[in-house]
């Protein structure tokens, strides 16, 4: 846990805890994901809130086994299109960023049950959005 640390960037050595499960890593001052972080591939739950985020790395794909990912209050304009990698994500949280849209291949996160997106700019969501079958919570409040 490394959360309320200030944190500009994280030690090189995080990419050697290859067992690790979560890594909380809020209310830093985290400008981008290190591409260490790409590399924990056991990585289940990764908290990145209240951070300076302005995109996520295509790296993050590698993340196979991520359940869930906690974006919010950071300063996202866009998410990857290599999000449709995560076949695992569960929970997708991007309250409070910047985001005017969402890539399409999010269609692709068959297991996604939890998606917010509240507070952002969002005017349109990706027309085969419908195909998130397992989806049960969204939230889309406050956006355009």
């Amino acid at each position: 846990i490394l959360n309320n640390n200030f944190c500009h960037r994280l030690p090189a050595q995080i990419k050697s805890l290859r067992e690790l499960t979560a890594l909380h890593l809020q209310k830093n001052q985290l400008r981008d994901l290190p591409l260490e972080v790409c590399r924990l591939s056991s990585l289940r739950s990764l908290y990145l809130q209240d951070n300076e985020l302005e995109r996520i790395p295509a790296g993050a794909k590698s993340l196979h086994n991520l359940e869930r990912l906690h974006l919010q209050s950071n300063k996202l304009r866009s998410l990857p299109r290599e999000v449709r990698a995560l076949s695992k994500l569960r929970w997708l949280v991007l309250d409070d960023n910047s985001l005017t849209s969402l890539p399409s291949e999010i269609r692709l996160l068959k297991s996604l049950t939890l998606l917010s997106i509240d507070n952002n700019r969002l005017t349109s969501l990706p027309e085969d959005f419908k195909s998130l079958q397992s989806l049960r919570e969204f939230s889309v409040a406050d956006n355009a």
